[in-house]
């Protein structure tokens, strides 16, 4: 079987790009429960709860992308703390696209799969990783769990804390990762592969090193002008079908 076509959730296979590993975590099709129930300590009003079904199975990369891959392709490094393995910040949405543009042009990502930014609700799913808890560790997160809450003031490597249960690494804190979704608020009917184009403001999830622990939960929603470069900000790539 080719590496890229397991169907279990959480197994890994790992893509080599101008020599570079490339590891992801397989996120199978499913329905889950997206959003937050009213009862959850520190939720926003627009974490409307509804069932959602992805239809197709996706890849996710196992940490957030790193300064050393974003260099091995763009052969700048934006950030401002530098570190090959640091997370890549200071990142637009467009930065991301020209990045994901370079990865598909290069021909050495498996066969019949393209490189995008995961949807909101691709990104919800692959972080609860079949938990339906305020986070992927339970009803509580902890400096020992991520870097959140300004206890280290800064990004860190990528992959200091356990992963989630399908090998996913940092999906709470560290820096805020773009997704494809535009803000919107969202109904309470049953949803299939949601994708929001409309709006002025890009969808952010996981939470960053400078976030309060509520602002890292699963289902938190945070939205930012797409042309803005921050320090907190990074992005994680998805492999989907072409």
């Amino acid at each position: 079987m080719n590496r890229f076509e397991s169907r279990d959730a959480g197994a890994r296979a790992v893509a080599l790009i101008n020599g570079i590993e490339f590891p992801f975590r397989h996120c199978p099709p499913g329905t889950f429960a997206m959003g937050s129930p009213e009862t959850e300590p520190g939720r926003s009003d627009d974490e409307t709860p509804r069932w959602t079904t992805l239809t197709n199975g996706f890849w996710l990369l196992e940490t957030q992308t790193t300064q050393r891959t974003w260099r091995a392709l763009i052969g700048t490094n934006p950030s401002e703390l530098v570190g090959d393995d640091f997370p890549v910040s200071n990142v637009s949405e467009r930065d991301c696209e020209e990045y994901l543009a370079l990865l598909n042009a290069s021909g050495e990502l498996p066969r019949g799969w393209r490189a995008d930014l995961p949807t909101e609700a691709q990104w919800e799913y692959a972080c609860r990783a079949g938990t339906t808890s305020a986070f992927y560790t339970g009803e509580t997160l902890t400096p020992k769990d991520g870097n959140i809450g300004g206890a280290i003031g800064r990004p860190i490597r990528v992959g200091a804390y356990p992963p989630n249960p399908w090998g996913l690494f940092d999906m709470c804190g560290n820096v805020w990762e773009r997704t494809k979704d535009r803000y919107a608020e969202r109904s309470r009917e049953d949803a299939i592969d949601p994708l929001e184009t409309e709006g002025e403001l890009q969808v952010l999830r996981g939470g960053s090193w400078r976030s309060a622990p509520e602002r890292n939960r699963s289902a938190f929603r945070h939205k930012d002008p797409p042309e803005h470069r921050h320090g907190y900000v990074g992005f994680r790539i998805a492999l989907v079908r072409r």
